[in-house]
């Protein structure tokens, strides 16, 4: 969690003046971000010099615990057949 409070706080200097919806693109898949914000709590125009200590944490939090609920299988004809690692 330290480590990534520390990635966080970098990527938030370098990109001070920009919404933290726009600043989270090379921590994760663009897919991920909105959900990820939204959970964190964090509205999508804050910007990053102006996060807190608190809604940081919440970030790492976030980051760190985060769970899916799976409801239901997807049908057998989409199914993606992978190798490897």
């Amino acid at each position: 969690e330290e480590q990534l409070d520390k990635r966080l706080q970098r990527d938030f200097i370098n990109f001070q003046n920009k919404d933290i919806i726009n600043s989270l693109h090379k921590l994760l898949p663009s897919t991920m971000i909105p959900v990820i914000i939204q959970r964190a709590k964090i509205d999508f125009e804050t910007k990053c010099h102006s996060i807190t200590r608190i809604q940081r944490h919440n970030l790492v939090n976030v980051l760190k615990k985060f769970t899916i609920d799976i409801c239901d299988f997807r049908p057998i004809e989409e199914a993606i057949i992978t190798s490897g690692g």
